[in-house]
Order: structure tokens, then sequence, then C-alpha cells
């Protein structure tokens, strides 16, 4: 007897042509991709639809998404740090207040914006202006141009220089 080879492999079957199936089966192979594919695609417009809602505070019920809810405490927390680390950080504003809302502005500015895309129309930015009104306003008038400032900023504003009122 000679040597025994083992048998060729098969290609897996992903990897065989389609013509070898029945029309039937074809067919409903190309259904089911078709379904795929469909289902895919919304999946990805749903996606983006979700990602996209309030980038720019464009929506109102979109500020109650769990997400944003869960910043709250982080933000807070990292606000009152400022207020009690006020003496070792950079220059902040006079007042508890106003440091706690630029520990609040410093929180998102390097630990939140970094993951989002860029949207803001003005020039400055949305939290320079706050960090700009905290500095000349303090905390109370700070708060109500910031509040104007971010209400302002969203999707078909025209944009361009918006400065801190004197």
């Amino acid at each position: 007897m000679g040597p025994v080879y083992p048998p060729a492999p098969r290609p897996p079957l992903l990897e065989r042509a389609w013509w070898w199936l029945p029309s039937d089966e074809r067919r409903a192979r190309r259904e089911r991709r078709r379904a795929w594919e469909r289902y895919k695609a919304q999946q990805k417009k749903q996606k983006d639809k979700d990602n996209d809602c309030c980038d720019a505070l464009d929506c109102a019920d979109g500020c109650t998404d769990p997400c944003l809810i869960a910043l709250i405490p982080v933000v807070f927390t990292s606000g009152l740090r400022a207020v009690l680390t006020a003496h070792r950080g950079p220059r902040l504003p006079g007042g508890r207040a106003s440091a706690f809302l630029h520990g609040s502005v410093e929180h998102y500015r390097t630990r939140i914006s970094p993951g989002r895309a860029a949207y803001c129309p003005y020039t400055p930015s949305c939290s320079t202006y706050a960090v700009q009104a905290l500095h000349r306003h303090g905390a109370l008038r700070a708060t109500r141009l910031t509040a104007g400032r971010l209400l302002r900023c969203r999707p078909g504003t025209r944009g361009g220089s918006d400065p801190v009122p004197e």
C-alpha cells in the first residue's frame, strides 16, 4: 500500500461558489442579506440620531438623557473641589459661587468636551464665554449671560463674534 494522504480540505460554506446552490436557496440568501443590510442601515441612522440629539441643546427632551443626568453629580463635585482647593489652583474668579461655577466649566472643558464634536458657531466658544463672564461679572450675572448664550447656541444659528459685554 502507498502513502495515505489526508483528504483535501473543503472550503468553508461561505467561500463556496454561489452557483452550486439551488435557485430558491440563492433567492432566500439574497433576501436575508438585503434584510440584514436594511437592518444595519436602520441601526446606523438610529445611532446617528441618538448621538446628534443634544450636541448643541437643540432639543428640549434631550436634556433628560440618562448620560447627561449622570454628569450632574460629577460636575457638582468638580465645582465643589474647585471651591475647596481655590488657594492651590489657577487664578479663579472672586467668591465661592464663582469658583464653584468655574470649576464646573473647567471640568466640562477638560473631561467632557474633548470627547464630543466641536460645534459652537460663536467666537469665543461657549465655555470660554462662561469663564470670561465669571471673571468680569461674578456668579449671578455670569450665570444669566451664559444661560442666554447656551440657548442661542444651536444648529441654524449664524454665529459669529459674541464677546462678553462689559
